[in-house]
């Protein structure tokens, strides 16, 4: 009899655990289903919208808690790329969650939702995070470090977390703090990798890479490059895989890998024309006027960023035009016309001021200083530069500020006040060796001896023109090396005389 009563409770355990797992398995395989259908809709649908893992999963657990009746519905509704259909159903039930979904296929009417919804609801941390996520989206970077800034006020768990991690990695970029945005975007691809959620951590290889391509280390971020790109090919997402191929294409031009960098700029662009994302297509077509403008062509880049400046308007995006402007003035300052030039960078720094991007407007109103130093506008050119340094101690920028202190020291040789000239190469030296830019401190050392030859001193001169080798040895510029080595020898010849 114990007997028959143990083989009955073995029988029922075995049968409660083969339910589990099935159970288990069927969400599984829902979850997997509904994701790959929905991303496989993407490219058709990233013009319009946000891509999240994370809220695809959570709607995909919403599907299966419902009876069977519901979910032959809903999955209905998914294979016939209905998916606004899906929306509705959840409104009841799970607003934010909603709100997230709808924002896929159309971002503009449940943003609005959700931002109302956010003003009734200001601690509703998924709420928060999607909208973070929206912000980011449309490189709103003002809103974003607001968001970014109230989820410091709150404790996520899980896949949610990493999305918060995320959110201040990418503000921490925007602001040049690339320490900080390698660490959280670290720890936001170990928690993305632990709760699969594959696109965001997909997304976070990408923005790893896109961290150490700035910074320079150029063999890490082309590995998280290839890392987000295999990724996203499983994901059967061309999209971005295009996008990451643009960005591994720009860390090529910095190695000045030119032919790779064009190879893949024109996949790229290839299939963003495909997918008729027109905004991206001009963000391609500057990217190659710029390896142009590297190569020395010109006109050929001029081509490229007029193009791009024409669908930039089309699209009303500001950030784009600004940029299209800051590379025609580059283009036409290269070109020595140097009044085109003033007019693009002019163009450039309001845009840019637009969209509150005082990196750009820093770099605009430099190539506008030295278009008017060119047209001997002297007084322009200092105050051009004069608020550009005020724009440097107001807000976070990457422009090199040692540039502006060294341009207006050009301008003070030229108006014959050598004090002030030399004071501010001083100043513009010590800031370049403090950031290892040592050819262009050696650049100074040699303004520097400029003037001390200008006053007579021969001595000083020797010593500045002595610094500014020891400089561009320290670079490695056998260019620079060579020409001073030669101001060296023939001002030594002089004085044996």
């Amino acid at each position: 009899m114990c007997m028959k009563y143990f083989l009955f409770n073995i029988i029922i355990l075995l049968l409660g655990i083969w339910l589990v797992l099935k159970s288990s398995l069927r969400q599984k395989f829902y979850r997997a289903y509904i994701l790959r259908k929905i991303a496989q809709n993407y490219f058709y649908l990233n013009d319009k919208g946000i891509f999240s893992s994370y809220i695809i999963l959570k709607i995909a657990d919403l599907i299966y808690a419902e009876n069977i009746k519901n979910q032959k519905i809903l999955l209905s509704y998914i294979n016939a790329h209905d998916f606004k259909s899906v929306t509705d159903f959840f409104m009841k039930k799970d607003k934010v969650a909603a709100y997230a979904f709808g924002a896929f296929f159309n971002l503009k009417e449940n943003k609005k939702n959700l931002q109302q919804y956010i003003k009734q609801n200001s601690k509703d941390k998924l709420g928060l995070l999607i909208l973070g996520l929206i912000y980011d989206s449309e490189f709103q970077k003002n809103r974003l470090k607001q968001i970014v800034n109230t989820l410091q006020n709150f404790k996520f768990k899980k896949a949610q977390n990493g999305i918060k991690y995320y959110l201040k990695a990418k503000s921490e970029l925007y602001d040049a703090d690339m320490f900080e945005a390698s660490a959280h975007t670290l720890k936001a691809i170990k928690i993305f990798k632990k709760h699969n959620c594959f696109y965001e951590e997909a997304e976070s290889y990408a923005l790893l890479g896109e961290i150490y391509r700035i910074s320079a280390v150029y063999d890490l971020s082309q590995t998280m490059f290839d890392t987000a790109l295999k990724m996203y090919d499983c994901l059967d997402n061309e999209i971005k895989s295009a996008q990451i191929k643009a960005l591994k294409a720009m860390l090529f031009v910095g190695q000045e890998r030119f032919g790779e960098a064009d190879n893949l700029f024109s996949q790229s662009k290839k299939t963003l024309k495909r997918a008729k994302l027109t905004q991206f297509e001009a963000e391609i077509i500057n990217q190659q006027a710029l390896l142009n403008i590297l190569q020395k062509k010109y006109s050929k880049a001029l081509k490229y960023t007029t193009n791009a400046l024409m669908l930039h308007q089309k699209c009303k995006n500001i950030s784009g035009k600004a940029f299209s402007f800051e590379l025609m003035a580059m283009i036409y300052f290269y070109k020595k016309d140097y009044q085109a030039s003033l007019v693009n960078a002019q163009n450039a720094m309001k845009n840019y001021l637009k969209t509150k991007n005082y990196s750009g407007f820093a770099d605009s109103a430099f190539i506008a200083a030295q278009s008017l130093f060119e047209l001997k506008e002297y007084e322009k050119a200092e105050n051009m530069c004069r608020e550009l340094i005020d724009t440097y101690e107001k807000h976070s920028t990457c422009f090199h500020i040692a540039s502006a202190y060294s341009l207006l020291g050009l301008i003070y040789i030229k108006l014959k006040d050598f004090n002030r000239a030399a004071a501010l190469f001083k100043k513009s030296v010590n800031l370049e060796q403090c950031n290892e830019r040592y050819t262009a401190a050696a650049t100074d050392y040699t303004n520097l001896a400029l003037i001390e030859k200008k006053l007579g001193h021969k001595e000083n001169e020797l010593r500045y023109l002595d610094a500014a080798l020891e400089n561009a040895k320290k670079q490695g510029d056998d260019k620079l090396i060579k020409i001073i080595g030669q101001q060296i020898k023939k001002q030594t010849v002089l004085d044996n005389k």
